[in-house]
C-alpha cells in the first residue's frame, strides 16, 4: 500500500499540496486555498472555482461568520443589524424602500423583520405620507439594543482589519462599492 504524502490533503492528487489556508481558521470554520485546492482537477476546461459567484458567496459567507459571532452576544444577526442601522438613521422608512436599500425582496425583508418586530425591537406603523403603507420605526428598546451593538459591530470590523489589513479592507470596500454601482442598473427592481 502506497504512503500518502504528508503534505496533501486527504483526497488530494499529488499536485495538489496542502496551504496554510486549507486549515481550520481561527474561528473554528474551515477555509479553502486562494487556487480552490478543492476543486482545482479540470474537466472539459471548466472550473467551479472560476466561479465569481461562488468566490463572493463563500467570501460572503465567511465575513458573515465573524459579524454574527460578534453580534451573538446579543442574539443578532448582521442582517438584523444592518436592518436595525438603517432604521436609526431612516426612522420611518419604507418596507420598499427599505428593502431596495438592502438589496433584499420584500418577501425577503419582511421574514427578517419578524423576529426583529416579536423581540419587541422594531415596530411597523402606517405611514403618515401614504395610509396604504407600511412605515418601520425603532422601539426604545431597539434603539438601546442598536447602541449595546455598535461596539461588537466595531469588534467585528477591527477582527477583519486585523485579518486582511486595514489597507486591505479599506481597498476593498472601495472596490466593492464601484462594483455595487457598477452593477446596480442590472439588478431587478427590488421593493416594488
Amino acid at each position: 500500500m502506497a504512503k500518502r504524502d504528508a503534505s496533501r490533503a486527504p483526497g488530494a492528487t499529488p499536485d495538489q499540496k496542502e496551504t496554510g489556508n486549507d486549515r481550520k481558521s481561527s474561528f473554528g470554520r474551515a477555509s479553502f486555498g486562494r487556487a480552490g485546492t478543492h476543486f482545482a482537477e479540470k474537466r472539459s476546461g471548466w472550473q467551479v472555482c472560476d466561479c465569481t459567484c461562488l468566490r463572493l458567496r463563500k467570501t460572503s459567507r465567511i465575513v458573515t461568520q465573524i459579524y454574527d459571532e460578534a453580534l451573538a452576544p446579543l442574539d443578532l444577526t448582521i442582517t438584523q443589524f444592518s436592518i436595525m442601522a438603517h432604521l436609526f438613521e431612516l426612522d420611518g422608512c419604507a418596507i420598499g424602500r427599505l428593502a431596495v436599500l438592502l438589496v433584499m425582496d420584500s418577501t425577503t425583508l419582511t421574514r427578517t423583520l419578524k423576529p426583529l418586530e416579536a423581540r419587541g425591537l422594531i415596530e411597523s406603523r402606517v405611514s403618515t405620507q401614504d395610509k396604504r403603507r407600511r412605515a418601520l420605526h425603532l422601539t426604545p428598546l431597539g434603539r438601546s439594543s442598536f447602541e449595546k451593538a455598535r461596539p461588537l459591530w466595531h469588534n467585528a470590523q477591527r477582527k477583519l482589519g486585523e485579518i486582511l489589513g486595514v489597507a486591505e479592507v479599506e481597498a476593498l470596500n472601495s472596490r466593492l462599492e464601484q462594483t455595487i454601482d457598477g452593477l446596480g442598473s442590472l439588478a431587478p427592481r427590488l421593493g416594488d
